[in-house]
This record gives structure tokens, C-alpha cells and sequence, in this order.
């Protein structure tokens, strides 16, 4: 597949990959159909894909129990581990990538 990717800025200056360095290209490949590319060029595309079902999920079912139980109407409030897993997937995948380029010499996103 061959496609346009725009050049990330950070990584021209810098030499580094930034923290959403190869986003797009694992968002493309995914939406054509290659998930195992996606989560090589960047895993939080495809933890947002779960994230996505899980929230529709959890939606769902929440709605069908007001429904069911419309006396309770406490909700479960706002949780905060899906933006720490999301910040772990992003900053492990920052790191992961520099530690190639630096270490071995091998560019991970070609």
C-alpha cells in the first residue's frame, strides 16, 4: 500500500520518533484491513478500537439497566484507568521505537 504520509516535524528536527509518530499510517492500515501492521506502526490505534467497544459495551448495558431500574440513577462516575492505559501504550510505544532507532540503528517506521 502506497500512500502519502506527512513528515512529522519533531522527528525531522530531532532525529526521535514523537509520541504519535506513526499514528496515521496505523490508523490507514488498520481501516484497510491489516490490524497487525496497525499495531506495529502504533498500538493506541488499535487500544482505541477496544476502548471504542468497550464504551458502546458498557453504554449499552447501562442504558438497558436504567431502563430495567429507572429509581437508580447513580452512574459508575468518571473512570481514570483508560486514560492511564492510554498513556502507558503511548509512552511505551515512544520509548520501544527510540530504544530500535538508537540501539540497533534500525528504523522502525521506514
Amino acid at each position: 500500500m502506497r500512500l502519502f504520509f506527512p513528515a512529522c516535524l519533531f522527528h525531522k528536527v530531532t532525529g526521535l520518533y514523537c509520541p504519535g509518530c506513526g499514528g496515521t499510517r496505523a490508523f490507514l492500515y488498520l481501516i484497510h484491513g491489516h490490524p497487525l501492521l496497525s499495531l506495529w506502526y502504533h498500538p493506541f490505534v488499535i487500544y482505541m478500537v477496544f476502548m471504542l467497544v468497550y464504551y458502546v459495551y458498557s453504554g449499552v448495558k447501562r442504558a438497558v439497566f436504567l431502563k430495567k431500574y429507572p429509581a437508580t440513577q447513580k452512574g459508575p462516575g468518571f473512570r481514570t484507568w483508560p486514560l492511564w492505559g492510554a498513556l502507558i501504550v503511548i509512552a511505551a510505544n515512544c520509548i520501544f521505537k527510540n530504544i530500535i532507532l538508537l540501539g540497533g540503528g534500525i528504523d522502525p517506521l521506514p
